[in-house]
């Protein structure tokens, strides 16, 4: 992570700086950078394993899932990877914690709901301009208890890419900083309670009742229909008769719930 590029620290996230310092979560900004996510896993891999979250305003390397390209205009969008010190047995109810935290800060700054497609996407369905409004992407640093990366890539400005929606899409604020604020007042109790926050996208799927296609490494799929989250994030489908479980792969929607 490079620092030529860095706005002083104490003119940016005024709001968010002091709800991180309430939550017991560092905030610190770069102008540009690779990744986000790499540069936190970096850290823990070097054994910082220190509660924060890093915000970028242009990620030059940012990927999606099935390292995807996350492209993104500077300074207009939410690009963020949250560090959070968690043993392998917790770090996927963290992963929950945080896009139920996301979820419900745009949830109370939109007119229309806002849910979550597994695995890691929250999605606007209703409205004057539906799509794609967030995605979330975790890794895992074993270690001693050991760190999950959550990167977050939340459209705030204007987008043009197709099946992306966004905060100004839908007439709400785009302010980052308040933004920002709300996420980590949510992650503060959603990481005590991870139940809670699991219980939270069970409520707000939009993918349980659906036909679905599961696509899997190897380009193969399988389909069902998806019947619930289960304790630590998988996507339960019924196929022909049979429970299966996925904790991971793309899903798509067949038809409406």
């Amino acid at each position: 992570m490079t620092t030529q590029h860095a706005t002083p620290p104490e003119n940016v996230f005024p709001g968010a700086k002091a709800a991180g310092a309430r939550a017991g979560i560092e905030v610190r900004h770069i102008g540009q950078t690779g990744s986000t996510n790499t540069d936190l896993a970096t850290e823990a891999r070097a054994g910082d394993l220190g509660t924060c979250v890093l915000v970028a305003d242009l990620q030059t390397a940012g990927r999606g899932r099935l390292d995807r390209v996350w492209e993104a205009t500077e300074a207009e969008h939410l690009l963020m990877s949250f560090r959070l010190p968690a043993g392998v047995d917790d770090a996927s109810l963290m992963v929950v914690a945080v896009a139920a935290a996301v979820r419900e800060a745009v949830a109370s700054e939109v007119s229309v709901p806002v849910g979550f497609k597994w695995p890691n996407d929250l999605v606007i369905e209703e409205g004057p301009r539906p799509g794609k409004l967030a995605g979330v992407l975790a890794e895992y640093v074993a270690g001693s208890p050991g760190a999950v990366i959550v990167g977050v890539g939340l459209n705030l400005g204007a987008t043009d890419r197709d099946g992306a929606t966004s905060l100004s899409a839908v007439g709400a604020p785009v302010e980052r900083d308040h933004i920002l604020s709300l996420v980590i007042e949510n992650l503060a109790s959603r990481r005590e309670t991870p139940r809670r926050a699991l219980a939270e996208l069970r409520a707000h799927s939009l993918t349980i009742g659906r036909a679905v296609r599961v696509e899997l490494p190897g380009e193969t799929f399988v389909e069902g229909v998806a019947v619930d989250i289960g304790a630590a994030g998988e996507l339960i489908v019924d196929v022909d008769g049979e429970m299966r479980s996925f904790h991971a792969g793309d899903v798509v929607h067949l038809r409406p719930a």
